[in-house]
């Protein structure tokens, strides 16, 4: 299983990366806005889809780097989170929901779901 994954299933994460230069935790958007605009140049539009859309009971369905797919329940709205251990290793994981992920046997996985990860979508 690839080292984003795992660490994502092992604290009940799921996110994406666009980390800042001061890699202050916040869950202040305006915040990391400011910061994620300075350094990249423009706006960060997919975390602010996060920020905009993703809710607390909402489900999100994800697939590891192998094809098994995972079904996850958000227990948290967006919030900018870094780890000195992502630091570490490299994880680029910062912009993050919080949510309880199970494994779901691919007979039971929609085929719309597995159409959906044709193509290149981050959310």
């Amino acid at each position: 299983m690839g080292l984003t994954f795992k660490y994502c299933l092992e604290k009940g994460i799921l996110g994406i990366g666009w980390r800042t230069d001061s890699n202050n935790c916040t869950k202040d958007w305006d915040e990391y806005y400011r910061e994620a605009s300075e350094k990249y140049g423009y706006d960060p539009t997919i975390c602010k889809y996060i920020y905009e859309n993703v809710r607390r009971k909402d489900l999100v369905w994800t697939r590891d780097p192998f094809g098994e797919y995972y079904l996850a329940s958000v227990i948290s709205g967006w919030e900018y989170w870094v780890t000195d251990e992502s630091k570490e290793k490299d994880i680029d994981i910062a912009n993050i929901f919080r949510c309880k992920i199970q494994k779901v046997n691919i007979d039971a996985v929609p085929g719309k779901i597995i159409a959906c990860f044709r193509a290149s979508r981050s959310i």
